[in-house]
């Protein structure tokens, strides 16, 4: 079990965010301009969920606009670089802000270990490991915080 936690969880992680860091690098997806249109909360249990809509411009001036769904972090009338998204539902912040997004959420791929190590009381005994973890964990830390700060 130990070992699916420290391999397995990362990998999946780290699988399911890599599509957008690609699209937010440019790398996938198809560019364009997007503007929000509308954004509403709702509540569904005890989390709050944000569905906001876009109007979407191609580079290609060839195809239509289209209004499509968009992240949740921002706010009606802003316009930004964006790519049509990995699954094609949605559209992804491009440049620095989507690449600081993308950051954020994989930071979680490399703090993962390091926190199951813990629950798993196998840094108990190992100075090296500790020294490892800690290390992982404030470099993580460091991208979270700078991902929170610049990802806006």
């Amino acid at each position: 079990m130990p070992l699916f936690a420290l391999v397995g969880i990362p990998f999946l992680i780290f699988d399911s965010t890599l599509p957008e860091m690609q699209t937010a690098l440019g790398m996938r997806g198809v560019p364009g301009t997007a503007t929000v249109l509308s954004c509403r909360a709702y509540r569904s249990g005890r989390s709050t969920h944000h569905d906001c809509r876009a109007r979407f411009v191609f580079e290609d001036p060839a195809r239509a606009p289209i209004v499509i769904k968009t992240v949740a972090d921002v706010e009606v009338g802003e316009t930004f670089p964006a790519a049509i998204g990995p699954l094609g539902d949605h559209v992804i912040p491009t440049g620095a802000r989507g690449v600081w997004k993308a950051i954020l959420v994989m930071s979680v791929v490399l703090l993962t270990p390091a926190i199951l190590l813990f629950c798993f009381g196998l840094l108990e005994g190992s100075r090296p490991m500790k020294i490892g973890a800690g290390v992982l964990t404030a470099v993580m830390v460091a991208a979270m915080l700078g991902g929170f700060a610049s990802g806006r």
